[in-house]
């Protein structure tokens, strides 16, 4: 099916958008806020219209077409396993990353829909700030020092 198809080419290129966006920056908890700013000025430079055709097609169609939810849940699933092995290698363990990548998803996502409802930038700039919070918790707990928040991890 061709939706399918598309869905997983979606799906493939948005993931690649992670390392984009976070490799320039050392600090994670601020590139993660800059990825949810990126995302609020990308959809108000497209008069509000570009939103994540995954999560469109999970909430519009998930119940009647289960060969289309089967399929976002691939390309979801392969989001959280993708990001997760990315945040892993910026040095948040496993679990950690895990958790993370299902934080970041959830409120990008939400942050689409409310940000289209409300012609608003405010859900995602709000978003990227409590993502970029936990996050910073996360690598805290890392590094064991608060003063000393996890940045880049240290080459093999």
């Amino acid at each position: 099916m061709r939706c399918a198809a598309a869905l997983r080419a979606t799906g493939a290129a948005y993931i690649q958008l992670l390392s984009l966006l976070l490799d320039p920056c050392d600090d994670l908890p601020e590139g993660v806020e800059a990825v949810f700013a990126a995302a609020a000025d990308d959809m108000r430079g497209t008069g509000w219209a570009n939103m994540c055709p995954v999560g469109t097609v999970t909430g519009e169609v998930a119940d009647v077409e289960p060969m289309l939810r089967e399929v976002a849940a691939e390309v979801m699933g392969g989001w959280i396993e993708e990001g997760t092995r990315y945040l892993t290698g910026r040095g948040l363990p496993e679990p950690a990353a895990r958790s993370a990548m299902h934080a970041l998803l959830t409120a990008l996502e939400g942050a689409f829909l409310l940000a289209r409802g409300l012609r608003s930038t405010e859900p995602f700039l709000a978003a990227g700030r409590s993502v970029a919070t936990y996050v910073r918790s996360l690598t805290e707990q890392v590094v064991g020092d608060p003063a000393r928040p996890a940045t880049r991890a240290a080459p093999a």
